[in-house]
């Protein structure tokens, strides 16, 4: 879903005055690469937590912990856990991203998925 220009504008004025931070993560194109190669090979699970760590969402990391003990445990994840990944982690870590990173990378952040 693109972002619509009022967005980008309005995220410019709030970063301009101190009230918008964006991630401070040194190279979100190298992220975004790992991302991608780990939705690649169909590990979303590791995806979200490279993502989780960039982004610093602490909470993020451990639900994520625990979701993947239960996927390894059973060797796959249910879809029962496949919706609480997306409910409690994916869904906050990407409006999450959105807050704090530029437009363009959210938007290749959001394609990696």
């Amino acid at each position: 879903m693109p972002i619509g220009k009022n967005q980008t504008r309005l995220s410019s004025i709030l970063e301009e005055e101190g009230l918008l931070e964006r991630s401070a993560a040194a190279d979100w194109k190298k992220v975004i690469g790992e991302i991608a190669d780990l939705t690649d090979h169909n590990d979303h699970n590791q995806a979200l937590v490279v993502l989780a760590k960039a982004l610093g969402d602490k909470r993020a990391q451990t639900l994520m912990e625990h979701i993947q003990a239960i996927s390894d445990e059973v060797r796959h994840t249910p879809q029962g856990l496949i919706q609480v990944r997306m409910h409690y982690v994916s869904k906050p870590l990407m409006d999450m991203a959105k807050r704090k990173m530029s437009p363009e990378d959210y938007e290749a952040v959001h394609a990696a998925f």
